[in-house]
């Protein structure tokens, strides 16, 4: 038994804050390594064989591969800007650029 991640399918969904499916897809991995299989996580490419970036086929070395990409996860989570306009601690938030918005009442022709 063998399950293949290509690299992009599991770094997208990171990026997007995917976390349930990275938990699915982490759930079938450690499935197939408890009966004898191996996880394989490539990148793919269109003209070119796919690059293997890594093998597994034990648990304790799965687990220890989504130790590191929890912590990379929550590191860039850190370091990652404020939405522009959001309220700090929950406060009111501060309007970006022009809305177009005048304040007072509308002229009158």
């Amino acid at each position: 038994m063998k399950l293949t991640l290509t690299s992009d399918q599991y770094d997208d969904t990171l990026a997007l804050g995917g976390s349930q499916i990275t938990t699915g897809l982490l759930d079938i991995a450690h499935y197939v390594i408890q009966r004898g299989g191996r996880v394989i996580v490539q990148t793919e490419f269109i003209n070119a064989p796919p690059n293997i970036r890594r093998v597994f086929s034990s648990v304790q070395d799965l687990r220890e591969w989504q130790a590191e990409i929890a912590r990379v996860t929550e590191r860039a989570q850190q370091q990652r800007p404020a939405e522009p306009g959001a309220a700090p601690n929950g406060g009111p938030a501060t309007p970006v650029g022009n809305s177009g918005v005048t304040e007072g009442p509308a002229p009158v022709s």
